[in-house]
């Protein structure tokens, strides 16, 4: 039981790395229809285009590699980064509704500390003890 236990929390982590790693290659592919799919239009050129398309490229492949080596390693530390980027989106997604008039977004939040728990579970129940 234990050992189907710990296949079963390896799910949400190699599922988070297929979609962030597709995300983080369709912003560098076709980065309007991945900004659609965040909710906003990306800016017409300049910096503001380069900047979003590197952000955000750089964020959905540094989360699906970091979460495809600590699935193949398991090992806790490289499950990390990736939660940390999640709170601290979750957390900035709450001080823009709260503080910068931003519409609050519950359903996006709320998902993104669900994806912490996850992540955490796995990094306890799917990993070596180092």
């Amino acid at each position: 039981m234990a050992r189907v236990l710990k296949l079963l929390v390896l799910i949400p982590p190699l599922f988070f790395a297929l979609v962030f790693g597709a995300q983080g290659i369709m912003f560098l592919i076709r980065p309007e229809r991945a900004a659609e799919t965040w909710g906003y239009v990306l800016p017409d050129g300049g910096l503001g285009l380069s900047s979003m398309i590197g952000a955000m490229a750089g964020y959905g492949l540094t989360i699906s590699i970091c979460l495809i080596i600590a699935v193949i390693r398991k090992a806790r530390f490289w499950y990390y980064p990736p939660m940390i980027i999640f709170f601290f989106l979750a957390i900035g997604r709450l001080t823009a509704g709260l503080v910068h008039g931003a519409p609050m977004m519950p359903e996006r939040f709320i998902v993104e500390f669900i994806i912490v728990g996850l992540l955490f579970l796995a990094s306890r129940f799917a990993t070596n003890k180092n």
